[in-house]
């Protein structure tokens, strides 16, 4: 985390991919490796971490709202209006949803 926390993006990737190697059902690494994959603009692979985050903590709200904003970015306009929609639900006055 703190080589993310200076923009050493890769290099926080590279740490947080042998993370999930080593346990692979821990969400945070999962989710710290979506969210680097996302601020370098691998959305495709950011997403495909996301999802897999989401399915051991199904109730993140944040990685949801990250997952709907790659997916946005990929031109995946429905599946993250579906997503988008879902989290103004449970919560209303996200001002990022």
């Amino acid at each position: 985390m703190i080589l993310q926390t200076y923009g050493l993006l890769q290099e926080s990737a590279m740490f947080y991919r042998r993370a999930t190697e080593l346990a692979p059902a821990d969400f945070r690494w999962i989710y710290y490796l979506a969210l680097v994959e996302a601020d370098q603009g691998q959305c495709d692979q950011a997403s495909s971490n996301f999802r897999r985050a989401l399915r051991i903590k199904s109730d993140y709200l944040a990685a949801k709202l990250r997952l709907a904003n790659c997916l946005l970015a990929s031109a995946d306009w429905e599946a993250s209006r579906k997503l988008y929609t879902e989290i103004l639900k449970r919560d209303p006055v996200n001002p990022n949803a």
